[in-house]
C-alpha cells in the first residue's frame, strides 16, 4: 500500500509542476536509459520530419522557423506544452 501511495503522490506532483520544471526534474532525477531513449526518439522524429519535408520540396531553415514562430506564437506555445506533456508521460509511464 505504501508503494501505491507514493506512486499516487508522485503522479499528482507531475501535474502540479509546470511541464518545463517536470522535464528538468526527469532529466536530472529520472532513469537515464528512459530519458535518453525518449530524447533520441524525439530527435529521430525531428530528423525524419525534416527529411520528408525536404524530399517534398520544403526547405526548413532558421529564418523560416523564426518567421513561423513569430506568426503563430500562441499556437506554437500550446503545442510545445502539449508535446512536453506527452514526452514526460511517456517517460513516467515506462518508469511505472
Amino acid at each position: 500500500m505504501g508503494d501505491k501511495l507514493s506512486r499516487l503522490e508522485r503522479d499528482r506532483a507531475l501535474f502540479q509542476r509546470g511541464n518545463r520544471q517536470q522535464l528538468l526534474h526527469l532529466i536530472t532525477k529520472g532513469n537515464p536509459k528512459l530519458v535518453g531513449g525518449a530524447i533520441t526518439r524525439a530527435l529521430e522524429l525531428q530528423v525524419v520530419t525534416e527529411e520528408i519535408a525536404r524530399e517534398r520540396g520544403v526547405e526548413i531553415d532558421e529564418d523560416a522557423i523564426a518567421e513561423y514562430i513569430d506568426r503563430h506564437r500562441e499556437y506554437v506555445a500550446k503545442e510545445v506544452n502539449r508535446a512536453l506533456n506527452a514526452f514526460i508521460c511517456s517517460i513516467v509511464s515506462q518508469e511505472g
